[in-house]
């Protein structure tokens, strides 16, 4: 076995959404190269394999914040990621990471990944979601669920501590319906007043006064 290169800092996260119109799923790979608030440019490299042994996607890109992130589209199963990066240097980092595409939720309230972003530079620029590690005055929470127009979901997003302590903070989701029966919510959390430390955002699904289901992700606020 070939042992995980540290001598440059590599984290990877995945996030995972339905594709209803190929009937497989939309696996979004989001990394960053380097230690504390700035990342370091460097050139990535990723494999990702699928638990039969099949190559299921590839990507290769020289990015100058060491912050990447890019979507594939796979059939549902055990996936093992290996990413790796070297920089100017010529220090090496590399991580495998091993999980499943899968969507949460019941066969009633099918739920895909919470992500967390920062704020884009313009409305219509598409998400780049973080790793683990935020920074800013604001985070863009996003979520995909599947809806039929008639529920009129409600959808609010709230920043604890943990999964037992009562949250800092409540913002409720804007909700837009697909075609597809599907709908995606999105709501700008202001992280400025928190403190730094570890944290658990959630969303939670809300259709005719009750609980349908919900989805979480731990990050963590870095020091400004």
């Amino acid at each position: 076995a070939v042992s995980p290169a540290t001598e440059l800092a590599l984290r990877v996260a995945t996030y995972t959404y339905a594709e209803p119109a190929r009937r497989a799923l939309r696996v979004v790979i989001s990394a960053g190269a380097g230690r504390g608030t700035e990342g370091v440019g460097a050139w990535l490299g990723f494999v990702l394999v699928h638990a039969a042994g099949v190559i299921a996607a590839t990507a290769t890109v020289e990015s100058r914040s060491g912050q990447y992130a890019f979507s594939c589209v796979v059939p549902e199963g055990r996936y093992t990621l290996r990413a790796a990066a070297i920089d100017a240097m010529g220090l090496q980092g590399s991580v495998e990471r091993v999980f499943a595409a899968r969507l949460a939720g019941t066969t009633e309230m099918r739920l895909g990944d919470l992500m967390l972003a920062p704020v884009p530079a313009s409305a219509a620029a598409p998400l780049s979601p973080i790793v683990d590690r935020a920074t800013g005055d604001a985070l863009v929470a996003y979520v995909e669920f599947q809806a039929p127009a008639a529920a009129r979901p409600e959808v609010r997003v709230t920043i604890a501590r943990g999964p037992s302590d009562p949250p800092l903070l409540t913002a409720a989701a804007a909700v837009s319906s697909r075609d597809d029966g599907w709908a995606t919510a999105r709501v700008t959390i202001p992280i400025g007043e928190i403190p730094p430390g570890e944290y658990l955002a959630r969303a939670e699904i809300n259709v005719a006064g009750g609980s349908a289901g919900g989805v979480s992700r731990p990050f963590t606020i870095l020091a400004r």
